[in-house]
């Protein structure tokens, strides 16, 4: 199966030809919250580097630390030829790493980067947990006055891939819409607030229905893509369709043509446990056959981010953010979400659903090439996307394209408010003087006949007041609940492992309990392992051997790459895979 979707861009705003319509918009909106939702590549973050440009204060918050990367790089590359640079600071957990290692107060760093950035104009680029801490009012326990208050002096606060919001985040989400709906509708300084999203999602739309947000406050609104437009974002591209091809069965057929035509090429797998399993596999393909050297390949698979080289074995490049150097990209979906790539091919897994796939897509072509994609589907049964994926054939537009998987993403509004209440809950308790003014802003925002979120956990805690035999064991269990809310990611718990001697990291617990053998060590929080990566899975893929008779009468031994089912082979000294075998358990 193939299809080719066509060259296409966008159209300059009427009032502003260098801008987009999209960006014009978004800079000049007059209501307060905006939802945009525009393809990779038309520019969503440029307007705000514009506005940053312009002398105006922008809070942007991002999903990964290689976004947030990325946006600063391309800042500093403008810098280099203008007049008057553009202020930016990256908050993440590296800069408190920097911070600290550097005898500094980590938000001592982040206020005179505020208090600049609020007067000259410029942009924060901060993860989502920056954000909560801020909102929590993390920095007074470093005897720093910055909160809430202080951001009514900026313009516009941004959350970037809005379609990778959990449920869990929208208490935090909603927290903002309501604060600053109730000041503009007060006609109190306030920044704007705004949602990105490069894929169609009903983010907002069950909530506006069902008379939960401010309607009359919010403006949603999408880019206009055209085939004959103004400015390019991405050239013509052909997509081929393999069933029950894996994706290494793929990179092994057509890596070396796809690397001698286009130079670069990117992989993007949905599991984690696959891209470690096929690690070996793929060095052997690249250094070996297609002649690249180690340094040339990066991995970026979100357990490896803080490793110079993968812990796999392979001796790939590790990190979040590949480099000029780099021509092959092997990634899971950290590799998905608004980090620029010059690459024309790829090799790809269909993703979790429209939105991953689209992004992947739209990885490809966005310079002056045109791109080509093979796109892997080995699973049983079938999501929607790939239903409609298996339809598509001959020229299909964009915006055909997009219409076709529409929704892309779908937004769980019942689990957002059960969710955000919750939020809600915990912060009345922690942090009542916050809570009291966000509840006089939801309730003039909303109406009295609206209940405020929160009120149905907050009246659990009236156990606390009575005699019975589980009352201590009951106020734990919300106690944990309150711990796991402050924690706005949702991410799994996690577990340090050292591999061979490299530096210790943390991985999903989940992950390490499922794929990885018992330890040979436990030294100060650490799982140690004495071995690559590769050599302590459970499972791996095993080539297996086939004889056959060649026509000059010799038995000849064939090895097959990755062929069907990966064969189970115990790790040297792996006891018993079962529950009471699994260490990770009691962590």
């Amino acid at each position: 199966m193939t299809f080719t979707i066509p060259a296409h861009g966008v159209k300059n705003a009427v009032d502003n030809p260098t801008l987009s319509v999209a960006q014009h918009q978004l800079l000049n909106e007059p209501k307060p919250i905006r939802l945009c939702a525009s393809p990779t590549g038309a520019g969503k973050t440029s307007a705000f580097i514009e506005a940053a440009r312009q002398g105006q204060s922008v809070f942007f918050v991002v999903p990964t630390q290689a976004l947030a990367t990325d946006i600063h790089e391309s800042i500093q590359a403008l810098n280099q030829k203008a007049e008057k640079p553009i202020l930016s600071a990256i908050w993440d957990s590296r800069q408190t790493v920097q911070a600290k290692e550097a005898g500094q107060l980590p938000w001592a760093a982040r206020k005179a980067q505020f208090d600049r950035i609020q007067k000259e104009g410029g942009m924060i680029l901060a993860t989502l947990e920056s954000l909560a801490n801020l909102t929590m009012d993390q920095p007074k326990y470093q005897y720093i006055q910055l909160d809430l208050l202080d951001f009514w002096r900026f313009q516009h606060l941004v959350f970037d891939e809005a379609h990778t919001l959990n449920t869990r985040a929208f208490g935090l989400l909603h927290l903002w819409i309501t604060l600053i709906a109730c000041r503009y509708q007060n006609h109190i300084a306030a920044p704007k607030l705004t949602l990105l999203s490069a894929t169609h999602s009903d983010l907002l739309e069950n909530l506006l229905q069902e008379d939960y947000l401010p309607s009359q406050l919010i403006s949603c609104f999408e880019e206009v893509i055209d085939e004959t437009p103004d400015r390019y974002i991405h050239r013509t591209v052909q997509v081929f369709v393999h069933e029950q091809v894996s994706i290494l069965e793929l990179t092994t057929q057509y890596a070396t043509a796809l690397l001698q035509e286009k130079g670069k090429l990117l992989l993007i797998y949905d599991s984690l446990r696959q891209i470690t399993q096929d690690e070996m596999p793929l060095a052997q393909l690249f250094c070996d056959e297609c002649g690249l050297q180690h340094d040339e390949v990066i991995m970026i698979n979100g357990q490896d981010k803080h490793l110079e080289r993968s812990a796999g074995g392979s001796g790939f490049a590790a990190g979040t953010h590949p480099k000029a150097e780099h021509k092959v990209i092997i990634g899971t979906s950290a590799v998905e979400m608004g980090v620029n790539f010059k690459i024309d091919a790829a090799i790809i897994e269909p993703g979790l659903d429209a939105a991953a796939l689209l992004q992947r897509i739209g990885r490809v072509a966005r310079n002056e090439q045109t791109g080509i994609i093979h796109i892997s589907h080995t699973k049983s049964g079938e999501t929607t996307h790939i239903i409609q994926l298996k339809q598509c054939q001959g020229e299909l537009p964009i915006n055909e394209l997009r219409n076709r998987f529409k929704p892309l993403r779908h937004f769980n509004h019942q689990a957002a408010k059960a969710r955000g209440s919750a939020y809600w809950a915990m912060l009345s308790r922690k942090y009542s003087d916050l809570m009291a003014g966000i509840k006089q802003a939801f309730t003039e925002v909303m109406g009295q006949e609206v209940p405020v979120p929160g009120k149905q956990l907050e009246s659990l805690w009236v156990a606390k007041q009575l005699r019975w035999r589980k009352r201590e064991a009951f106020l734990e269990w919300l106690k944990a609940i309150e711990r796991e809310l402050q924690d706005v990611r949702g991410f799994a718990p996690t577990v340090k492992i050292q591999f061979q001697d490299k530096k210790a990291i943390l991985y999903s617990r989940d992950w390490v309990s499922q794929y990885l053998r018992t330890p040979d060590d436990f030294q100060n929080d650490i799982y140690i392992y004495r071995d690559v990566r590769d050599n302590c899975l459970r499972e791996k893929s095993v080539p297996p051997s086939f004889k056959f008779f060649s026509p000059f009468g010799k038995t000849e031994q064939l090895k097959g790459e990755h062929v069907g089912s990966p064969l189970r082979m115990p790790c040297r000294g792996e006891p018993t895979c079962s529950p009471s075998n699994d260490v990770f358990a009691l962590k």
